[in-house]
């Protein structure tokens, strides 16, 4: 399958995902790659401008929200997957592949998209029930970039987050992210663009 062709943007969100060969646990203890994982995003930050809004790391994948101001997303994940996996398999005493395959990116077009997305990412570990309340996984940070100055602001945004959306929603956000560009696919019984959710709708 032919690897689709980087669309470069400063202006919008980059959902970023890599998944571990073969699906296999990053072969050491979660503190110790959330540690290096932490280190690589914050030299992104400042060797390439990497604006990074939220980051989630699972025992075997990671989910990134990032902006990228001089368009550069393949030389950040460039360095971070390169790092990340010299620095793993170097602890590790390991010589293969730590990823099974490239980063896989989809561009968010919408802040409605966003804010859904943003919570994708945050729940992660809730939808794989390693934990029941966010506040007992320690692998995940929110960075102070724009976005979330933003939805910060939004009185309605920290319930929204915590709450469970339906299924079907996650499933289509799952489906959109495999895009180019995050597209919502058709409601099965309206036949209309399934509508997501978003804080400032909440009550």
């Amino acid at each position: 399958m032919a690897r689709k062709k980087l669309i470069r943007t400063s202006e919008f969100y980059y959902h970023i995902y890599a998944r571990s060969n073969n699906k296999e646990w990053f072969y050491l203890e979660q503190e110790i790659v959330w540690n290096i994982f932490i280190k690589l995003l914050n030299q992104s930050s400042e060797k390439f401008r990497a604006n990074i809004s939220i980051a989630t790391l699972m025992n075997n994948h990671f989910h990134l929200l990032v902006q990228t101001p001089d368009t550069n997303i393949d030389t950040i994940m460039q360095f971070i997957m390169k790092e990340m996996a010299q620095q793993i398999n170097k602890k590790a005493q390991r010589i293969n592949h730590v990823f099974g395959s490239p980063y896989k990116w989809c561009v968010i077009t919408t802040n409605h998209y966003l804010y859904n997305v943003f919570r994708y990412i945050y729940q992660n570990p809730l939808r794989a029930n390693i934990c029941t309340d966010m506040n007992d996984y320690r692998y995940y940070k929110i960075f102070n970039d724009h976005f979330v100055s933003e939805i910060k602001e939004n009185e309605h945004f920290d319930k929204w987050l915590n709450t469970i959306p339906e299924l079907q929603s996650n499933e289509f956000i799952k489906k959109s992210l495999y895009r180019r560009e995050f597209r919502v696919g058709r409601d099965p019984i309206t036949r209309k663009p399934y509508q997501f959710t978003a804080p400032y709708l909440s009550k």
